[in-house]
């Protein structure tokens, strides 16, 4: 068995590598100033399907935007909840409403939003996402410079009660400071569509293959990986800049939405596929020999040293990160949500060679 020990002191080498050279450089980040004190013009893209109250709750939040010139263009897939006619009857200025006529989906939405938008930057987003403040689109849009084309924003859940909520906002938090640390490293490798913002320039030289298309989920994260310069990324994770959207309250639309995801993982280039990889696998290696070699009683003063260690300054490292992304206290539970969580997605992996998606909400 002597094996299981040195494969858990080495996942636990690996996650360690990962936490003092990717994530606390994270968390020690203070960010880029901005670029200009000019106002910038900015279109806000978001593509809607049946989104009704989330518009309803969120426009005015979008629209009370400052110290930027802004249009809000809103891309519409086919709604039949009646949000289309609602802002129809807004006739609000800032406000150009478009529809998806024979093709379908976000990614196509989000195409036809490019051919109306009228300016260079744009600022993308989701119709059930609430900007943390008014001064979100032009703090993010003030970070685009000549030589930083594309911005990473960090997105949030509100904080509700309930095991799933808990989940979401863990996995929301890792996924976080996995894509803003590696970004923050010259390893940029996705971004999040509920707060993102580039220039067209930058758009309209990605050439996308058309099985981008065919796939329901990874507008954000394919468009990101398929960038070869990135030194072009810069991140914020000033609280201005965060957006706030309400998880899913049922497992069946988490299961459903988690698949999509990580089918559109499986596009990402082999190196970003790679360093992935290692370290989920460390995370989860270094639980199930913890596990093992409790029970086998081997070792178990110097496994419980190496356990304390690693969680010690794990939970130092996100309790840092976990202030900055206004996550509160969600590193506490790290102990116990990292092995939960990796039995979970281990489970919904295996199932994306069982059956195919073919939605995008």
């Amino acid at each position: 068995m002597e094996y299981l020990i040195v494969i858990f002191i080495l996942s636990a080498v690996i996650q360690l590598y990962f936490l003092l050279t990717y994530f606390l450089k994270l968390s020690n980040y203070t960010g880029m100033e901005k670029s200009t004190d000019k106002k910038k013009n900015l279109s806000i893209l978001i593509v809607f399907k049946d989104e009704l109250e989330n518009l309803k709750n969120n426009l005015p939040y979008l629209l009370s935007q400052k110290d930027v010139d802004f249009e809000l263009v809103l891309i519409n897939d086919h709604s039949k909840d009646g949000s289309l006619e609602w802002l129809k009857s807004l006739n609000h200025p800032l406000i150009r409403i478009y529809s998806l006529e024979r093709e379908k989906g976000k990614k196509r939405g989000l195409e036809l939003a490019l051919t109306k938008a009228s300016f260079e930057n744009l600022l993308l987003t989701d119709a059930d996402c609430k900007p943390n403040s008014n001064r979100w689109a032009s703090k993010m849009s003030y970070l685009i410079s000549e030589s930083k084309s594309i911005i990473l924003g960090y997105s949030r859940f509100y904080k509700e009660s309930g095991f799933l909520n808990l989940i979401q906002r863990y996995e929301n938090f890792l996924n976080g400071i996995q894509y803003l640390s590696f970004a923050l490293k010259g390893k940029a490798y996705m971004g999040t569509g509920r707060n993102i913002a580039y220039t067209m320039s930058l758009r309209r030289r990605i050439n996308l293959h058309e099985s981008y298309f065919k796939l329901k989920s990874g507008d954000d994260d394919l468009l990101v990986n398929a960038i070869q310069d990135k030194k072009l990324f810069e991140i914020s994770i000033d609280r201005d800049t965060h957006t706030v959207s309400k998880a899913t309250t049922k497992w069946k639309h988490y299961y459903y939405q988690k698949r999509r995801h990580m089918e559109a993982g499986l596009k990402y280039k082999f190196q970003d596929k790679f360093r992935l990889a290692v370290f989920g696998l460390s995370q989860l290696l270094f639980n199930i020999c913890f596990v093992i070699l409790l029970v086998l009683n081997l070792n178990t003063n110097l496994i419980l040293s190496i356990f304390v260690i690693k969680l010690v300054i794990q939970l130092t490292v996100y309790n840092k990160l976990s202030t900055k992304l206004n996550e509160g206290g969600i590193w506490f539970w790290v102990w116990i949500l990292e092995p939960l969580y990796l039995c979970l997605i281990s489970i919904i992996g295996i199932s994306i060679w069982l059956k195919k998606v073919d939605r995008w909400k």
